[in-house]
């Protein structure tokens, strides 16, 4: 019987390592697209192909979650899965030229997306802030 690797700790506390590798997958995507989230954000609203491409991002940072993957393996493998699923989408006839523009460009940029914790240089922001505040 094969043995399943333990679980890589997340950085966080009581945060399970299924629910950190989902987090930190789509995070890493949106970070990476950052620049087009709030046409994203105005597309989405209608449905059809921008919401779709949505909601496979999240099927795939879900599926991705259940594997024991370190950070980068686990974001890789979300873009991966992404960007051949944006492609299926970008082949579609009937895609307005809007959402076609917005998905390809949405392609390209999340093809750079990294596993490295996007929230931690938040984090140690606001506590370099905080201490500067209140002291140590």
């Amino acid at each position: 019987m094969p043995t399943i690797a333990p679980y890589l700790d997340p950085p966080f506390i009581d945060l399970e390592p299924p629910m950190w590798r989902s987090l930190l997958a789509r995070a890493a995507v949106f970070h990476a697209t950052r620049t087009k989230l709030s046409i994203l954000s105005d597309l989405v609203r209608h449905g059809g192909a921008v919401q779709g491409a949505l909601r496979d991002l999240e099927m795939q940072a879900h599926e991705c979650s259940a594997h024991d993957l370190d950070d980068e393996a686990a974001v890789t493998r979300v873009v991966e899965a992404w960007d051949a699923a944006l492609t299926r989408t970008l082949t579609l006839t009937h895609l307005d030229e809007q959402a076609h523009q917005l998905l390809a460009e949405l392609q390209i940029l999340m093809r750079c997306a990294r596993g490295a914790d996007p929230f931690r240089r938040i984090f140690v922001g606001i506590s370099s802030m905080a201490s500067a505040l209140y002291g140590s």
